[in-house]
């Protein structure tokens, strides 16, 4: 298993329970930032691949051929609508 991170930029760990794997860009929810790639060569552990994306920041994994390209998903800001607030 070799990981390259694309940046220097740090993120915190998150859970590696939540990270889903999806099969190609058309089936991600949201917009994102590509943080890193692990290349698989066999049998994919799927357990220590999440472990490891996890412990980088990862919120998702992309199947990209022999390898999984790290995803961090850009947050979704709500816009401030005053006229949708109660008087």
């Amino acid at each position: 298993m070799d990981l390259i991170i694309f940046d220097k930029t740090f993120y915190e760990a998150t859970d590696p329970s939540i990270i889903n794997i999806y099969n190609t860009r058309l089936d991600l929810p949201r917009k994102y930032l590509e943080i890193g790639s692990i290349k698989f060569e066999g049998d994919v552990d799927y357990v220590a691949l999440k472990k490891l994306a996890s412990s980088k920041g990862a919120d998702a994994l992309l199947l990209d051929g022999n390898n999984y390209i790290l995803l961090k998903f850009i947050p979704v800001e709500v816009p401030n609508d005053e006229k949708s607030k109660s008087i």
